[in-house]
């Protein structure tokens, strides 16, 4: 699986998130779509409903949708020895991570110490 981040669109400190668009790809082999040759079939993204997909996830996402300019942006080309790549392309708005650590001082109103701070440090 690899995700790249194509653009940080806006970024909004009242609601604490950020929205992004992403590219997300995963690969996997499928047995059962074998055959034969060292070809690979790129397949219509609406024929996604007859694949078997991984249930992936963002944790810190509030929203998130296929972006879908004209068709939905997503890819699935099967290889001949049963290797799936599926690369969707999303907008995401995510939760900005608040990394507070009072007891160890990790944050505070001098900046960060050697731990990261992500947003205000209060």
């Amino acid at each position: 699986m690899s995700l790249d981040i194509a653009s940080i669109d806006a970024i909004s400190e009242i609601n604490m998130d950020y929205t992004a668009t992403i590219f997300l790809r995963q690969r996997w082999r499928d047995s059962r779509l074998l055959f034969p040759g060292n070809e690979s079939v790129s397949v219509d993204g609406r024929l996604v409903s007859l694949l078997w997909i991984p249930d992936t996830f963002i944790p810190d996402s509030k929203r998130s949708f296929l972006h879908d300019v004209t068709v939905e942006n997503r890819l699935i080309r099967i290889f001949s020895n049963g290797t799936v790549l599926y690369a969707l392309r999303y907008v995401l708005v995510c939760c900005v991570l608040v990394v507070q650590s009072l007891k160890h001082g990790a944050c505070n109103a001098k900046g960060c110490g050697s731990e990261s701070c992500w947003g205000h440090p209060y």
